[in-house]
């Protein structure tokens, strides 16, 4: 009698309470019948590490114009209750959800896939051919009846399932097959209580091989992403809570949790809405992350709510580059042949996307004469692109250079049209973005001192702009806002202010910016400075009763300048965490869980909570138009407000610096194997650093540009002798020694 195994118990508890993905339960139920499954999936595990490390060099660098470096073929059976009825979805929803895998693994700009993840450069491409080689949609419609079901429903790695796909499936070796069913069900067919389910890279029958997903969760708004999530799986990923808190260093988390060591492990599933949370402790070598690191719950790879879900990261698209190479059941998909084949990439369907550099949320602002570089981010692989700036039926100028292309913004003031047409081996698209581009008019530049307080009712103010990059996600009513209460402003009795709500900001790393009109700097200017104010409190949160680790929850406020109409910008100011935090220590919420009373609100009445900056404008931007960005880094803390913002002419006595002391720390002092500096209030600053016997030789060193306003460089020492040991620090134009102990 078999009896089932602990792990595949605790999904089934999971599963009782929500419905989830179910690729897990396949493996576990396939393992039971087949021991020798866990062997081949190590096997699987040796030839993804010995891809990655003989390629990792090269894969992690990505360069030259953001095209897709593998297509896969595509065929989608739908297994329905009959025609007309809801399970038996149209051509149009199947295209949805095949331009929404698009948008997903190519993190297309302007669209719910462009976060804070990368761009997989994996296409996912509806084969035009069926395996004969006649012409066909890439849409199999088939009555549950006709698939050997009694029913339009399946289970996990159940016989049914496995009849199915072996009654309507197209080659496994030719095509990722999909099948969208009414109903996916774990142990009892009246719970439909699973959204999809997918095979690994070489573990089951080929016969198998491909993804179920649940019709009522197949390329719908906002309910699209369970099948980007089961890709990931045929593709190699495992889920970011696989394991628990698994791999959470260096030399654990290619072999441990997801083996991805750019996910920060996870304790368990999460459901719902993203939030901030911690429920794990990285080591601080695991460099991937920085060290410890917030849950990232907006994987792909997690459960959250599809609207949610919007990351994947480098270390699995890697991973996924690594299956596409080393699993003979998925290498031969990508070959060219077999596009031609399945008439798929350059030999299928078409589609025209693009984007403009340095512009994340049209319409895109830019000057006269202004350089642009646009890139195609268009499905099926064109070969020919013509790219025209119209107003109305005119054409200003025009490019045949393709996938990437340079443009010239027109001379004169106004908005403007981008059209995109493309072609491929056998079809043509095209794509017209109506009022893309709005080109200012640098005579209305404002002048010098130039003021700003906010307290006009239209937000942004005239002439300001926001990007907000993560505008189609489940952020997308997140970003620079006007808030008005009585008396909390910086200036006297003002009401208003800029502000952004890191508090229920739950993307972490996302940038957001509020940027000026142009400015007119004289060239007479003798101490042209930018003045604002800052309200700011960081967050602590530590809660061991609810499993979430202690971690400071820091946003960054960085500021910018640009000469250039946005091209190319220049960071002048840049505070984060207690270094932004206007009493210098964040607020401690420990051992409870944050409510809205931790939100950060300036106080009212006298305002000298808030903290004046002055930060001084390089001689170089003196006669020049430029723009001044505010940039906000969220890392889910809190609530961050602005004002009170001049551009004037400051005195040299007014002028004081905006960075403190720098803080270096040591630990463990002593140690007995590696040693970790911390280095605090340095951001901006060139570091070198030498570890010097007490015979005055040099053992080890490093060098590089401090960026965070807290950073962490791991020291190799476990392999020196006992004995004392001296660190020298250069920081910019200062040296310190701090001496080091080895056990």
């Amino acid at each position: 009698m078999r009896t089932l195994p602990a792990s595949l118990l605790m999904l089934a508890l999971v599963w009782a309470q929500r419905p989830a993905c179910g690729t897990d339960l396949l493996y576990e139920r396939a393992l039971q019948e087949n021991p020798d499954l866990a062997q081949m999936r190590e096997l699987l595990e040796q030839a993804t590490l010995a891809f990655l490390e003989q390629n990792g060099p090269s894969l992690r660098t990505q360069t030259g114009c953001p095209e897709s470096d593998y297509v896969i073929p595509v065929v989608v059976h739908i297994i329905h209750s009959g025609a007309g009825q809801s399970d038996s979805l149209p051509l149009s929803q199947v295209i949805s959800q095949v331009e929404q895998l698009f948008d997903d693994y190519r993190k297309r700009p302007y669209s719910k896939g462009y976060s804070s993840g990368v761009d997989t450069r994996i296409e996912f491409s509806l084969a035009t051919k069926d395996p004969n080689g006649n012409p066909h949609p890439g849409v199999t419609y088939t009555h549950y009846s006709a698939a050997g079901l009694s029913a339009p429903r399946v289970s996990v790695g159940g016989s049914d399932a496995t009849t199915m796909k072996s009654n309507t499936g197209w080659p496994r070796n030719k095509y990722l097959n999909i099948w969208v069913i009414q109903c996916i069900y774990s142990s009892s067919p009246s719970t439909c209580d699973v959204l999809g389910f997918a095979t690994f890279p070489g573990i089951g029958s080929s016969t198998d091989q491909g993804v179920v997903v649940t019709s009522s969760y197949f390329g719908l708004p906002n309910q699209s992403q369970t099948t980007t999530h089961e890709i990931g799986h045929y593709l190699s990923l495992y889920h970011t809570f696989q394991g628990g808190c698994a791999g959470t260093s260096g030399s654990t988390c290619s072999s441990g949790g997801d083996r991805v060591c750019d996910t920060p492990p996870t304790r368990q599933a999460n459901y719902g809405a993203a939030r901030r949370q911690n429920t794990c402790l990285e080591s601080s070598t695991l460099t991937a992350t920085g060290g410890d690191r917030p849950d990232q719950v907006r994987n792909y790879m997690d459960y959250l709510d599809d609207p949610s879900l919007d990351i994947f990261t480098d270390g699995q698209r890697q991973r996924m580059t690594a299956a596409l190479n080393t699993a003979p059941d998925r290498t031969p998909l990508w070959q060219t042949s077999n596009l031609q084949a399945t008439g798929t990439g350059p030999y299928g369907r078409i589609k025209a996307n693009f984007a403009l550099q340095g512009c994340d949320q049209p319409p895109c602002y830019v000057c006269p004469g202004q350089q642009l570089n646009l890139t195609s981010y268009s499905m099926g692989k064109p070969s020919q692109f013509t790219w025209e700036i119209k107003q109305g039926s005119t054409v200003i100028s025009s490019s045949t250079t393709g996938p990437c292309t340079q443009l010239t913004a027109p001379s004169t003031p106004g908005t403007y049209d981008i059209r995109l047409a493309v072609s491929n081996s056998v079809g043509t698209a095209e794509t017209t973005y109506t009022g893309f581009l709005i080109v200012r008019d640098p005579a209305q530049a404002r002048s010098f001192p130039f003021t700003e307080g906010f307290e006009g009712s239209t937000f942004p103010p005239a002439g300001w702009t926001i990007q907000n990059p993560d505008y189609r996600t489940a952020n997308s009513n997140i970003t620079w806002d006007r808030y008005n209460s009585t008396g909390r402003g910086s200036f006297g009795a003002s009401n208003a202010m800029a502000r952004i709500r890191n508090f229920i900001y739950y993307n972490r790393t996302q940038r957001d910016h509020l940027i000026t009109p142009l400015i007119d700097i004289p060239a007479t200017a003798q101490n042209p400075v930018i003045e604002f104010d800052v309200y700011y409190r960081a967050l602590y949160w530590e809660n061991t009763s609810a499993n979430q680790v202690g971690y400071l929850y820091g946003d960054t406020l960085a500021v910018y300048i640009s000469k250039d109409c946005g091209t190319t910008w220049q960071r002048l100011y840049y505070k984060g965490g207690e270094d932004l935090d206007v009493t210098g220590s964040a607020i401690q919420v420990i051992g409870r869980n944050i409510s809205t009373t931790d939100q950060a609100v300036p106080p009212s009445g006298a305002n000298t909570a808030w903290r004046h900056e002055i930060v001084s404008i390089p001689p170089t931007y003196k006669g020049h138009k430029v723009l001044i960005r505010f940039e906000n880094i969220t890392e889910m803390g809190n609530n961050l407000f602005i004002d009170s913002i001049q551009v004037r002419e400051a005195t040299p006595s007014a002028l004081t610096s905006s960075r403190p002391t720098p803080i270096l720390t040591l630990t463990p002092n002593p140690t007995s194997q590696e040693a970790h500096l911390t280095i605090r209030h340095a951001a901006g600053l060139p570091l070198q650093w030498t570890l010097y016997n007490t015979l005055g030789q040099a053992l080890l060193s490093g060098q590089g540009a401090l960026v965070n306003p807290e950073e962490h460089i791991t020291l190799p020492t476990a392999s020196l002798p006992e004995g004392l040991y001296m660190l020298q620090v250069h920081l910019g134009s200062e040296t310190t020694l701090l001496r080091l102990v080895k056990e």
